[in-house]
C-alpha cells in the first residue's frame, strides 16, 4: 500500500536480521533479488569457492553477467520493472560495450570483496541435505522465460549442473566454469 510509519517500523525490525528496505515496487525488487541469487549461489556451489574467490574470476563474472541478463529479460517479458542491481540499472547489465562490461566486472569483483569468504544458502542446503533450491531460483527463470517464448540457456545449464551434483554424477570444481562458458568477455 505504500510507505507509512508502520512499514518503516517493520523494516527497522527486520534490519536486525539483515538488510531491509521499503519499496513501492515489490515485484521489481524480487526480480533484483533473483538476479543476485541466480548468479552467486550456484556459482559458489558449482565451483566450491567462497563468494570472494568466485567473484574474483573473470570467467565466473562473465557467466554471472550472462545469467543476470537472462533474468532481466524474463522480468521485462513479465511486465515488471526491475530495481537496480548492485546500484546498476537493468540497462547497464544489458550493455555489451567494452565500457559497460568493464563496469559490470568491476562491480561484481567489488561485490565479491564485500562478501569475502561467505558461502550462501545453496551451499549450506547442499551440505546439509544434498539438495538445493536451484529449481526455485534458476529453474524459475527458465520457466518464466519459456512462458514468454524466451530462452534462458545459462540458467537451464545451471539447473542441469546443480542437479548433477545433487545426484552424485559430478563434483564441484573450477571445471564447472568451462561447462557454463558464455560469449561475454
Amino acid at each position: 500500500g505504500g510507505e507509512s510509519t508502520r512499514v518503516a517500523r517493520i523494516a527497522q525490525m527486520f534490519s536486525a536480521c539483515g538488510t531491509s528496505d521499503v519499496t513501492r515496487n515489490l515485484m521489481g525488487y524480487r526480480w533484483t533479488k533473483l538476479v543476485l541469487n541466480s548468479c552467486g549461489n550456484p556459482m559458489m556451489l558449482l565451483t566450491g569457492l567462497s563468494a570472494g574467490k568466485v567473484h574474483a574470476l573473470p570467467q565466473a563474472r562473465n557467466i554471472m553477467i550472462g545469467i543476470a541478463r537472462e533474468v532481466i529479460l524474463a522480468s521485462r517479458a513479465a511486465g515488471d520493472v526491475i530495481e537496480p542491481i548492485l546500484d546498476i540499472e537493468a540497462e547497464g547489465w544489458l550493455d555489451d560495450s567494452q565500457a559497460g562490461l568493464e563496469k559490470l566486472h568491476a562491480t561484481l569483483a567489488s561485490h565479491g570483496d564485500a562478501l569475502g569468504e561467505r558461502r550462501l544458502s545453496m551451499v549450506a542446503d547442499f551440505e546439509a541435505r544434498g539438495k538445493t533450491e536451484v529449481d526455485y531460483i534458476n529453474g524459475h527463470v527458465v520457466r518464466k522465460s519459456a512462458q514468454h517464448h524466451l530462452a534462458a540457456p545459462l540458467n537451464a545449464r545451471v539447473v542441469e549442473l546443480v542437479h548433477s551434483l545433487e545426484n552424485g554424477r559430478a563434483q564441484s570444481g573450477l571445471h564447472m566454469l568451462n561447462l557454463l562458458e558464455t560469449k561475454h568477455a
